[in-house]
């Protein structure tokens, strides 16, 4: 599972994602709550957990959507798309932690009072300016091969330039939007960076 992008992972998860969709219409495969958001008209409470429920919610409120305000939420969406797997994983720093929308990210879910961070996210939809956020996730040492890469810190960044990725402890993951499966690796005492790599690309389809 992707570390930074679901509601199960273990250890950090700065940006859960809404994995429910709270009643609304069936999704299509790459819906989110924000894309069918954008085709709905009511009033309805989605919650406060991230950018993703609280975008739709102000979403469903403002139809039909300017110009800016669907452009900025086709934004969200792709962001969400990418890192719970529903398009393709691209390389580079994607989804929720792309500097384009991390600043609005990290404020809809911070600890302020619920109508700022909706008066916030508000501003942005509609292409405002929002206070400046100099955060951006610590650069790490990455050892890569094919598409496969060993990193020291969290497993999601490992996906920044291989879809699957291995930790200094041995921990595994594919990316969501992967293709690709990983079948049983066994590491050993003293493996280097590089040996991990050639093991979990022999286990590799």
């Amino acid at each position: 599972m992707i570390h930074i992008a679901s509601t199960t992972a273990q250890g950090p998860n700065l940006y859960p994602h809404t994995i429910y969709h709270r009643g609304l219409p069936a999704p299509g495969p790459r819906d989110t709550i924000v894309t069918m958001a954008c085709a709905l008209d009511g009033d309805s409470e989605l919650g406060c957990e991230d950018l993703e429920t609280i975008a739709a919610g102000l979403l469903m409120r403002l139809q039909p959507l300017p110009d800016i305000v669907r452009a900025q939420a086709a934004v969200i969406a792709e962001a969400y798309q990418h890192d719970m797997g529903l398009i393709p994983w691209k390389p580079g720093r994607r989804g929720i932690v792309a500097p384009w929308i991390r600043g609005i990210a990290r404020i809809a879910l911070s600890e302020t009072p619920i109508s700022y961070r909706r008066a916030m996210v508000y501003s942005w939809l509609h292409g405002r300016r929002i206070p400046e956020d100099p955060w951006e996730p610590e650069p790490v040492p990455i050892v890569s091969c094919q598409h496969v890469a060993y990193v020291r810190g969290p497993l999601w960044r490992a996906w920044e330039v291989a879809p699957v990725g291995i930790t200094e402890e041995g921990a595994i993951g594919v990316h969501p939007g992967s293709a690709l499966r990983v079948g049983r690796v066994r590491f050993r005492a003293g493996d280097t960076p590089e040996m991990m790599i050639k093991r979990v690309l022999e286990k590799t389809k």
